[in-house]
């Protein structure tokens, strides 16, 4: 299910309106774009039974390259109508700016915010799946710019006439900043433990028992201290 939370914006005059289309864990979107923006955040829950239907046709088409793409695209929008947004604290000819980013893959109604540039980050696109899924589920020809975080699928999505322009991740220097603390680990991962990482870590962990070592998840300042 889609989650709405606005909250009550204090607009400032002369800043741009934006319209912010995210998951709940990237409320330090919100953050950075306060600085320079009117924000009004719209979060969806990526998690949701919906959501795991929009991503069937691109699953479809990464693991069998020779289905047609036509079929897949009319799969994604019977499983996917647009989705339109009902904001109260602002009208939509007045947002300068509508930014998605995943892993928000489902359609947007973006017809009615005709002063808006549209753009999508693609910041998580290292699976054949999800660069289908934006392309077949999420319709990133529908924006006006698409940014990708990773550098190999940059010409792929150009394939397909999609204005693309490399934005890699970056830092929040308020969390990640140097600590006068003492060292507790000689190796740290902070991150999804998939299989494939977790049995390399282990593989350290046993070639270099005398390491410590620190692997799992840790949240914002959390991570920052370990």
């Amino acid at each position: 299910m889609m989650r709405r939370n606005f909250s009550e914006v204090e607009e400032v005059k002369g800043f741009p309106n934006v319209l912010l289309i995210l998951s709940p864990d990237h409320f330090s979107l919100v953050k950075a774009f306060s600085k320079y923006a009117n924000v009004f955040p719209y979060f969806i829950e990526p998690s949701s039974l919906i959501h795991v239907m929009h991503r069937i046709p691109g699953r479809i088409k990464a693991d069998h390259k020779s289905f047609p793409s036509g079929m897949l695209t009319l799969l994604g929008k019977i499983l996917n109508h647009p989705h339109k947004l009902k904001i109260k604290h602002v009208k939509p000819e007045d947002i300068d700016l509508v930014f998605v980013s995943d892993p928000v893959v489902c359609r947007i109604d973006l017809k009615k915010y005709k002063n808006a540039v549209k753009a999508y980050w693609s910041q998580d696109c290292i699976y054949q799946s999800t660069f289908y899924t934006q392309l077949l589920s999420t319709k990133v020809q529908d924006y006006d710019i698409v940014f990708c975080a990773h550098k190999p699928y940059l010409e792929r999505f150009k394939e397909f006439g999609v204005k693309t322009y490399w934005l890699p991740f970056a830092y929040d220097p308020d969390i990640c900043r140097p600590m006068d603390l003492p060292e507790k680990y000689d190796i740290t991962f902070v991150g999804t433990l998939t299989e494939n990482r977790k049995r390399l870590l282990m593989k350290i962990k046993e070639k270099f028992p005398y390491l410590k070592i620190f692997f799992g998840a840790a949240f914002q300042h959390n991570m920052a201290y370990i």
